[in-house]
């Protein structure tokens, strides 16, 4: 009897002893886990600020195509004014 009871304290320590393996274990997984969350995290607000650069570029070129569309549009009436101030001034000439 006195043997099954020192094979019985035995075993209930190899036993604490992978509890506490297993306790390590589950807070290293535990550790990388909430490091992944914190990743990802970082990853997200990483992706919304992108989002809204590229956003902002769309809309600037929005703005510079109207601009674009502006300004040749005025070179297009400076070239008509243009056509009409050599007519009127033919006339004084001749």
């Amino acid at each position: 009897m006195k043997g099954q009871v020192q094979e019985g304290v035995s075993l209930a320590g190899e036993a604490g002893g992978r509890i506490a393996d297993i306790k390590i274990g589950a807070t290293q997984v535990s550790d990388a886990v909430i490091g992944i969350s914190n990743s990802l995290r970082e990853q997200s607000a990483a992706n919304r600020e992108i989002a809204r650069n590229v956003e902002t570029i769309a809309e600037q070129a929005v703005q510079n195509h109207a601009q674009a569309r502006a300004t040749s549009d005025a070179a297009r009436e400076m070239e008509v004014l243009t056509t009409q101030i050599r007519a009127s001034i033919s006339r004084f000439r001749t």
